[in-house]
């Protein structure tokens, strides 16, 4: 495919509390990961060379640094790893770029 069939999206975020560990995910509109990267400071990340559509985008806060989400264990009463969505849905279109802003709260 040609670069103009693809489409850009970047969020720019800023984390209000200290710890930085969060995993950002673009998602279909049925939940399913198309990309992901670690924030570890505020700024921005940009997911390129996406298939025009809807897509979805959360925020795992990956308190153990594993790369994933964790669903805890109640044996051992360890909370399951939050999830946080962007209130909106993304249109990303081709030939587009998306710039989102987004304050983790």
């Amino acid at each position: 495919r040609e670069e103009k069939e693809y489409s850009t999206v970047a969020v720019n975020y800023s984390v209000t509390e200290k710890k930085y560990n969060h995993i950002m995910q673009i998602l279909t509109e049925n939940d399913v990961a198309v990309r992901q990267m670690s924030v570890q400071k505020n700024g921005s990340i940009r997911f390129e060379y996406l298939l025009p559509g809807k897509y979805k985008i959360r925020v795992i806060d990956d308190s153990n640094n594993n790369g994933k989400w964790d669903g805890g264990n109640y044996r051992k009463k360890i909370q399951p790893e939050n999830v946080f969505y962007y209130p909106e849905i993304v249109n990303a279109r081709a030939n587009w770029n998306v710039d989102l802003s987004w304050i983790l709260k």
